[in-house]
């Protein structure tokens, strides 16, 4: 079991439980303008003549703007209207121009909750598009491992540090090798679409490298020369330079209890075995490009030489 730079389990308690009062409070949400009319009424006809229920309608439309869809909006508004013309004819001796005022206060308010609620309709139109993309972009840059491959199950699970982060900088891959299963994790500094790209390139580097490359080491300085070159192709005043910090691993595919890792300044990861619950390997270095962002140039550097080696008599990623 790999672990990342994710929350921690309390976390993705606290925000499943955001999004169950979330349910809830959607569930409960068309209800709302209905208390509130419902509410106005019983207010205009228990007190006496000169008190008004019109904010109690007002707010209706309001509510129901930002929470309902336009029909419901629309219904609220006929209904809020409907019933400040009932309690000025019924119940309302304050004169004319007062009663006049509240029924304009109402249709005024009415109208820019339909105003409203389409600009709060196009906006959430937009935020799933942006979702969207960023889940397909998500699914193409990080698609779910094989759950079987040359008799080792895997499996994967991505949790951003913010609820609303579909994409970052962190990444993962498993590919079978002529050497054995090699797998990453990593993580990119940065934030939004340039760790994206610098994950992309990581991505990328790793698959090609894991294939060609004997030894860990070397996969290793492959993706540091990939990352430098992707650091030398952004210029200008906005110029972001990225490092990785990244755990490699190789599982022999010959039935060998091994497991070897190579550690770039990544949190070490955990082993799962009958005697250790969870076991972390440590065995950290210096992340890729990490001493090109500290000097703020390109030049070359040199990776770590020397791979950990653990074994397990059951190795699980």
């Amino acid at each position: 079991m790999w672990q990342g730079d994710g929350p921690a389990l309390g976390d993705g308690e606290r925000r499943a439980q955001r999004l169950r009062m979330y349910a809830r409070v959607q569930r409960l949400a068309p209800w709302l303008p209905v208390l509130l009319i419902v509410g106005g009424l019983a207010f205009d006809f228990g007190t006496p003549p000169r008190y008004t229920a019109a904010p109690f309608f007002a707010a209706a439309t309001l509510v129901a703007a930002a929470l309902c869809s336009l029909r419901a909006t629309m219904l609220t508004v006929l209904a809020a209207v409907a019933s400040e013309f009932a309690v000025v004819v019924i119940h309302r001796d304050a004169g004319y121009q007062a009663s006049l005022t509240e029924v304009a206060t109402v249709l005024v308010v009415a109208v820019l909750a339909l105003g409203l609620n389409r600009v709060v309709r196009l906006r959430e139109t937009q935020l799933a598009s942006v979702r969207d993309v960023a889940e397909a972009t998500q699914r193409a840059l990080l698609p779910p491992p094989p759950e079987r491959l040359a008799g080792l199950s895997f499996a994967a699970r991505y949790v951003g540090a913010r609820a609303d982060a579909r994409v970052g900088g962190d990444l993962y891959a498993v590919q079978e090798t002529p050497y054995g299963v090699r797998l990453i994790v990593a993580d990119v500094r940065g934030k939004g679409l340039e760790a994206v790209a610098a994950a992309a390139v990581v991505i990328g580097a790793f698959r090609e490298a894991a294939g060609q490359e004997v030894t860990l080491e070397a996969v290793a300085g492959r993706l540091e020369r990939a990352l430098q070159r992707e650091n030398a192709r952004h210029t200008g005043p906005d110029r972001s330079e990225e490092f990785a910090t990244a755990v490699l691993a190789e599982l022999p595919t010959d039935g060998s209890p091994l497991l070897r890792l190579l550690n770039r300044g990544h949190p070490a990861p955990l082993m799962l075995t009958a005697r250790c619950a969870s076991c972390p390997l440590r065995h950290p270095r210096c992340p890729w490009a990490w001493a090109t962002w500290r000097a703020g140039r390109t030049g070359p550097t040199r990776p770590s030489s020397r791979a950990a080696r653990c074994c397990s008599s059951s190795p699980t990623a």
